[in-house]
């Protein structure tokens, strides 16, 4: 079925941030450009589809839209926030997209499966081969950032942990059903010795996770694929060394006992060694004064520059330049408590049904998709926005339609 491959390669592309043209002051994922593509099977039907969807949204939401247009007026950059509410507007409109192209090609809870694998296929492919290139053919590519003497891999995202985050959006929507896919083994095996070698804290953090929700939720799939599979393959990784490139020839845990240094947040470490663990919650911390300074309405979505650059100093003297690193700190700061407020009302309102993660396999892991973004990965993020996670509501939504499965 050439959709469940054209759906596979649009979700790759979503999670490809260097896949894209660089126009003005940012980037274009070449995703965005493949989105129209998706109304090409079924144009009429998917219209209408989609204006019924529209039509079903219930009035409620536009609640919503008052604190955040009180936001943008007073915002520090109203250009930069109408801009923030221009990507908000296009990333519903890939939400209903992909609802509306899921459910006129009649996809299927496996079918969808099957897109996520070829997803986390090509997502693992392109990260092995720039280890390959690195660590056998000493051939930087796709710009690795080089921290305590590695080369981490970050695949076709900007930075590791982000090629963390993108891959977990997925990965629960393979691991959620019961019986092995073929090539799903070896697919997962690739795409966890890739995420291993980022290094990445997120990972970390969203792996335990992960256990931890199916272990909870869905004890079969834990015993199966997590704990008899995911677990000793990771294991392995940690003991086997990296290949050597300059310095770099440390087995796998004395790897990440090193770059677990970077969480350390009492700053007492040598002034050369960058603490992102300290850094971060510098970040947050600044970014929460920010917040009691401006609870209501915040400075205004993508206003935290300027704000940053025009008035913090004077807020708030002596204190060094923050930059947002957690998406519930820049929703905090940038669109303040009201919007902030209501927005935990709806995601609550939506993902708050355990009752159903075990009737539907793609259900369940898209709600687990959702939550560990939510939860975890949104801890890393700097971008609200991401258009990868509004796909997966997109898929969420649908699956809450279909049949049992497991």
């Amino acid at each position: 079925m050439p959709q469940i491959v054209f759906f596979g390669f649009f979700l790759f592309l979503l999670s490809s941030d260097r896949a894209s043209v660089h126009l003005g002051a940012g980037n274009l994922k070449y995703a965005y450009f493949f989105l129209p593509l998706l109304w090409t099977w079924h144009p009429k039907a998917m219209l209408q589809i989609a204006i019924s969807v529209t039509k079903k949204t219930p009035p409620i939401l536009l609640i919503g839209i008052v604190p955040l247009i009180l936001s943008v007026a007073f915002s520090f950059n109203r250009f930069q926030s109408l801009v923030w509410c221009g990507w908000l507007i296009f990333n519903l409109f890939t939400l209903i997209s992909v609802f509306s192209f899921l459910k006129v090609n009649q996809f299927t809870s496996s079918r969808i499966r099957d897109s996520a694998l070829i997803g986390l296929f090509l997502i693992a492919a392109v990260g092995l081969f720039q280890y390959v290139c690195i660590y056998f053919f000493d051939f930087l590519i796709l710009s690795p950032q080089h921290h305590r003497g590695f080369y981490r891999i970050n695949g076709l995202a900007w930075e590791p942990s982000f090629f963390n985050i993108f891959s977990f959006l997925l990965l629960p929507l393979v691991l959620a059903f019961s019986e092995w896919r073929k090539w799903e083994r070896s697919i997962l095996f690739g795409l966890t010795y890739a995420l291993f070698n980022s290094t990445s804290k997120a990972g970390w953090l969203l792996f335990i996770a992960l256990g931890a929700i199916l272990f909870i939720y869905r004890r079969d799939i834990f015993l199966k694929k997590f704990l008899k599979f995911l677990v000793p393959i990771s294991l392995m990784f940690a003991i086997l060394p990296t290949p050597p490139s300059g310095s770099s020839n440390l087995p796998g845990f004395k790897k990440l006992a090193l770059f677990a240094k970077d969480a350390e947040l009492t700053g007492n470490s040598p002034s050369s060694e960058r603490l992102s663990g300290k850094e971060r919650l510098d970040n947050v911390l600044t970014g929460i004064k920010v917040f009691k300074k401006y609870p209501l309405l915040g400075v205004g979505p993508r206003g935290y520059g300027k704000y940053t650059a025009v008035q913090f100093g004077a807020d708030f003297p002596g204190n060094s330049t923050p930059v947002n690193m957690n998406i519930w700190v820049e929703l905090l700061n940038e669109n303040g408590l009201i919007f902030v407020t209501f927005l935990c009302i709806l995601l609550v309102f939506y993902l708050r049904s355990t009752v159903l993660i075990s009737k539907n396999a793609i259900l369940s892991g898209a709600w687990v998709s959702l939550i560990l973004y939510y939860g975890i990965s949104g801890q890393f993020s700097q971008n609200i926005l991401l258009t990868l996670v509004f796909a997966v509501w997109g898929i969420y939504l649908y699956a809450q339609e279909l049949e049992t499965t497991r």
